[in-house]
């Protein structure tokens, strides 16, 4: 799978992840709203940052990278985001994003929409 078609596919099981639930202030959290790891069975809504570790991790299993594949795809996919949003440059980071009072799930769901449709043009 070339770069901009696993961003691609990262990016649309992000979106599924948060369209079933979404949260902030943490990575995931489970049905009752606790906090638990992305990669947990039991998490049930995801940051942004979340959805996307999540993403990476269950791309990879069935990719069968390894773990150096995963983390280097999350620092490839990550900044892709950041222009896709209007933000002070010097103190931008996407969990700023998520965790905003101003942001809700709708917002981050075009962020990732807007960064397929990007990753589509660069292919």
């Amino acid at each position: 799978m070339n770069y901009a078609k696993n961003n691609v596919a990262i990016f649309k099981y992000a979106n599924q992840l948060i369209s079933g639930g979404w949260c902030q202030h943490t990575m995931a959290t489970d049905a009752k709203g606790r906090r638990v790891a992305p990669y947990r069975s039991d998490a049930r809504n995801f940051c942004l940052v979340g959805a996307i570790r999540r993403s990476v991790d269950d791309l990879s299993l069935q990719h069968k990278n390894d773990a150096e594949d995963t983390i280097n795809n999350i620092l490839k996919v990550l900044p892709l985001l950041e222009p896709l949003v209007e933000a002070d440059p010097n103190s931008f980071l996407l969990p700023t994003f998520n965790d905003a009072p101003t942001t809700n799930k709708s917002m981050v769901r075009f962020i990732l929409n807007a960064a397929i449709e990007l990753c589509k043009k660069s292919s």
